[in-house]
């Protein structure tokens, strides 16, 4: 599993090292030592400590992405009429998809 790294000003963060360009100022006497810098805000970027956290960072990442394919299929299956059966009936994995989009754009 690839490390994560953060910004500890703006949340930034990446999972590709050649985004962290080096940091060599501001470090004093006792101060934990930065992975990198950060290209947005020129903050400091710190490994996440975690693979729990590294995780569900990782979920985070992917979710758009995946809720649009979700979205994509849904739209597709109207259109074909395949998320009705025979009898007209909706599919339950299109009703449980349609349950997860409604969730992810703030419905109940």
């Amino acid at each position: 599993m690839e490390t994560i790294y953060r910004c500890q000003d703006c949340e930034w963060f990446t999972d590709d090292t050649a985004y962290l360009p080096d940091y060599t100022g501001k470090l004093y006497p006792g101060a934990t030592v930065p992975d990198g810098e950060c290209p947005e805000c020129g903050g400091v970027c710190f490994a996440d400590e975690t693979p729990e956290e590294q995780a569900r960072e990782r979920v985070r990442l992917a979710a758009p992405e995946l809720l649009a394919a979700l979205v994509e299929m849904v739209e597709w299956l109207d259109k074909t009429g395949e998320s009705r059966s025979a009898g007209g009936k909706e599919y339950s994995y299109v009703t449980e998809a349609r349950a997860v989009i409604n969730r992810a754009k703030g419905g109940e």
